[in-house]
């Protein structure tokens, strides 16, 4: 039965909470203190969240209602009410600030947005990317109000990564700038993103795809290029016999921990936050007998026990990085010919021309299922299979790399 004023007015405390309902969701929750409060369940996204209204009498049982079904309408468009309710709030707070506020500087906004897109679960070295391209807009907007910056102010940071030739990295930067000042606009503090101002002031830039040798031939004499190398650690050179047999993308590769291998299974678990995007589960590597030898030869080499390529110069304590490796492949004479990333190129193409089934190979190359629902078990598909295919890859390099 719904409530009415009078059976509001009535109520009294008990020992433990409890609810009087309404109707369509609403009801109030009786405190031991004393207070009546006005709160409503409802889900969304296929999880169950409570709202409250506030606490009778200061908001009548007529408000509460109204609320009730402002907030069903919302959810009935697909918004969060709670979330909604939250963005509200904080608008308000925002324009009751004084202009001296500190929360809505540059710097700290910029922070809150870098925040906000890791705690969505963007894979590490994406939200390492977002962080470097703040830093470079933190020269030049550091200190400022979020409200008091223009277009003016970012093009000189745009300008020296044009004069540098790093027209990809300009773009960047302003993309970057132009979420940042989005999420500020969202929260209130400004009430028109100027990055818009920004957008014919950068080339356009079109992305290269990776050269590869793809041919055996071509691909053995890589290979064995790549062993005789001079100046080069042998651990780095290990890395890059490893992505050969792997073709992980390079951060996948170099930033691997050693709790990730499981010998036994001869298995290889990326967790889900190293994967590029945001993967809703860890990528899972079949290990040949190649790969688990070089594994070992690998341990053998250093005495790390977290990271399976540590830097090899003293006094950096992080992993090696992927463009190291890419310059002993250039430094061996294939400049625009290969990079790390090309072995993922070589092993696509030779393994669909072996035959195997293209989905075994799209799944063991990580590439993104546009099925959002078969995505949630992608992590173990065709697990037998490719195990059987990349024992077989092993051995297509192992021969080609062999001295002919």
């Amino acid at each position: 039965m719904p409530l009415n004023n009078t059976t509001l007015r009535n109520l009294r405390p008990a020992e433990k909470p409890f609810k009087r309902a309404d109707d369509r969701g609403l009801y109030v929750m009786v405190k031991p203190s004393g207070s009546v409060l006005w709160r409503m369940d409802y889900r969304i996204g296929g999880k169950r969240k409570t709202i409250s209204f506030g606490a009778f009498p200061e908001i009548s049982l007529t408000d509460a209602r109204d609320r009730r079904e402002a907030a069903r309408l919302q959810i009935a468009r697909g918004e969060d009410p709670m979330l909604a309710q939250a963005h509200a709030k904080a608008r308000a707070k925002v324009a009751k600030a004084p202009v001296t506020d500190t929360a809505q500087l540059w710097d700290n906004v910029s922070q809150d947005y870098l925040k906000l897109r890791e705690r969505e679960g963007f894979a590490r070295q994406t939200a390492s990317r977002l962080r470097i391209m703040v830093r470079k807009l933190d020269t030049a907007l550091c200190g400022k109000r979020v409200q008091d910056i223009g277009a003016s102010d970012v093009r000189p940071v745009l300008e020296r990564e044009i004069a540098a030739d790093r027209i990809a990295t300009a773009n960047e930067v302003r993309r970057v700038f132009g979420q940042v000042m989005d999420y500020a606009e969202g929260w209130g503090m400004i009430d028109q993103n100027p990055a818009y101002r920004l957008s014919k002031v950068v080339p356009s830039y079109t992305a290269k795809h990776h050269p590869a040798i793809t041919d055996k031939d071509g691909f053995g004499k890589l290979m064995r290029d790549i062993a005789g190398a001079e100046r080069s650690s042998p651990r780095a050179l290990a890395a890059i016999r490893l992505q050969a047999h792997v073709f992980l993308r390079p951060t996948e590769l170099v930033c691997g921990h050693w709790r990730e291998i499981d010998w036994d299974a001869r298995l290889w678990s990326i967790p889900a936050e190293r994967m590029k995007g945001r993967k809703s589960s860890e990528h899972i590597v079949p290990l040949s007998q190649a790969s688990i030898m070089i594994l070992r030869e690998i341990r053998a080499s250093h005495g790390h026990p977290e990271l399976i390529f540590p830097a090899v110069r003293t006094g950096i304590h992080g992993p090696m990085t992927g463009g190291g490796l890419n310059d002993i492949i250039h430094r061996v004479g294939y400049s625009q010919r290969h990079t790390l990333h090309s072995f993922r190129s070589t092993a696509s193409t030779n393994l669909n021309e072996m035959g195997f089934n293209g989905d075994w190979v799209e799944a063991q190359l990580a590439h993104a299922e546009r099925n959002q629902t078969r995505a949630s078990y992608n992590s173990a598909q065709y697990l037998a299979q490719r195990t059987e295919m990349m024992s077989k890859w092993s051995e297509w390099v192992d021969e080609a790399s062999e001295v002919g």
